[in-house]
């Protein structure tokens, strides 16, 4: 499941097309499902039911700045509102297995403040947009190697962590989007909060994130897991032109080597994220 999702659209132009590929176009445009009209791009390894939460979380990094310093002493607690079906899946405060952590708002919570902690950019605060916070802390398969989900550091933040159904208001704004709100006591006794956040980045109805700019970070930092970079360059740029394949085409645009590691990510741990400054180059080892 590490791998990355890459089709960023269905082909565009249907003209002279009478593939398969077009039909499924055609019923695409006159669908007004959730799954294709309102589709959600998970920009890094979490529960869609968490976007809000992540997305709380990285404004009040980016916008309040509510990381002090190289630990998370100066936090008091975090609360979490969001409607009841995702309060419900999401409230794991002990968590031992991966499976479990990218479905916890503990540990979700816990892993991307620790990870602000350590990052210098964070800290001095060099980030110009949000859109550069995603990026510096987007959670990866490293997130959630064995090292990670036991870090002693996460495990004791958990505590500080609540999650709370928000009920009618929230409940009612579900589907439409993913009502969530965020709030950050630190020990000073000031308060973040992010109010409701309705349609967190990803979310088709969130104009306010480069998607794109964030989507390409994101096929890049996974694919470099499987493809050296000359070949992930071909990958990407294959992907990003579907409207120009045919159907035949189509069938086999997943036909491609992958490079299989020979480390598994519980024992490497050398990996970090790429800087946002460094975003175009991988700190990643070859053998990862």
């Amino acid at each position: 499941y590490f791998f990355f999702l890459m089709i960023r659209r269905p082909p565009r132009s249907t003209q002279s097309r009478s593939s398969a590929a077009s039909d499924v176009y055609k019923r695409q445009l006159d669908d007004d499902s959730f799954a294709v009209r309102k589709m959600h791009f998970k920009i890094g390894i979490y529960s869609q039911m968490a976007a809000g939460i992540v997305e709380g979380l990285l404004r009040l990094i980016y916008r309040d700045k509510i990381i002090l310093g190289p630990n998370l002493d100066n936090i008091a607690k975090v609360e979490i509102i969001t409607f009841d079906a995702a309060a419900e899946l999401l409230d794991r405060p002990i968590t031992v297995l991966r499976a479990t952590a990218a479905h916890s708002a503990q540990f979700i919570t816990s892993k991307i403040l620790l990870k602000a902690s350590e990052s210098e950019d964070i800290l001095l605060r060099n980030h110009e947009r949000l859109e550069d916070v995603w990026k510096d802390l987007m959670l990866c398969p490293m997130d959630y190697s064995r090292t990670s989900i036991g870090d002693m550091r996460i495990l004791s933040f958990m505590k500080k962590v609540t999650i709370k159904k928000g009920g009618a208001e929230y409940n009612s704004k579900y589907p439409e989007g993913l009502p969530t709100r965020v709030v950050v006591t630190l020990t000073d006794g000031r308060v973040a909060d992010t109010g409701m956040i309705l349609f967190p980045t990803g979310h088709c109805r969130n104009k306010e994130i480069d998607i794109n700019d964030l989507l390409q970070h994101k096929f890049r930092t996974f694919g470099r897991f499987a493809f050296e970079d000359p070949e992930l360059d071909l990958m990407l740029a294959k992907i990003d032109s579907l409207e120009n394949v045919t159907n035949d085409e189509l069938q086999f645009i997943y036909n491609f080597p992958i490079r299989y590691a020979d480390k598994s990510i519980d024992t490497c741990l050398l990996y970090t994220s790429p800087s946002p400054r460094d975003r175009q180059k991988s700190r990643m080892p070859s053998s990862a």
